[in-house]
């Protein structure tokens, strides 16, 4: 009698388990869609961002900018970014997830200042036929996506860094 009822708690912590599981699944699939789905929206301004940053740097946008379709990398990366923050997120607490959270924002956006800052810097220097300091450049030029995929990356490490008790 004894091990049939040790056998029975046995067979509800592993549907416990399995449901438990299955809900962070399901969760993770939903944020996926989510964020991919709020990626249609975001790229739009994180774009305009960009080109203000490179029009600060000395660089001029000549010709219509027209895109239909968000890019494949700034999809993906929107995406994934949520997901895997989920997923590194839960094993902190509240309040250091949250810091963690707020770093990896903070993280994000500087690295991409820093990038794109340099990068039409570095484009204006190496322009000898340049009015002025003033690059003219066309909009598919810079390289927008290269710069979100690498700022995501760069962001993640605040959630991988430890802080080391001494």
């Amino acid at each position: 009698m004894e091990w049939a009822r040790i056998e029975d708690l046995r067979r509800r912590e592993f549907s416990f388990e399995i449901m438990g599981r299955l809900r962070i699944a399901l969760l993770g699939i939903g944020i996926f869609v989510a964020s991919g789905a709020l990626s249609y929206w975001l790229e739009g301004s994180y774009r305009v961002w960009v080109r203000s940053l490179c029009t600060t740097n000395g660089i001029q946008f000549a010709g219509k900018y027209v895109q239909l379709f968000v890019s494949l990398w700034f999809l993906f990366g929107s995406a994934t970014w949520p997901l895997v923050t989920f997923l590194l997120i839960k094993k902190f607490t509240w309040q250091q997830g949250l810091i963690r959270l707020l770093i990896a924002v903070a993280v994000f956006f500087s690295v991409v200042f820093v990038l794109v800052s340099g990068w039409a810097a570095s484009r204006v220097m190496q322009c000898t036929a340049c009015d002025d300091g003033v690059r003219i450049m066309r909009f598919e030029e810079v390289p927008k996506d290269g710069f979100f995929v690498t700022a995501l990356v760069l962001s993640l490490l605040a959630f991988l860094v430890r802080r080391s008790h001494g």
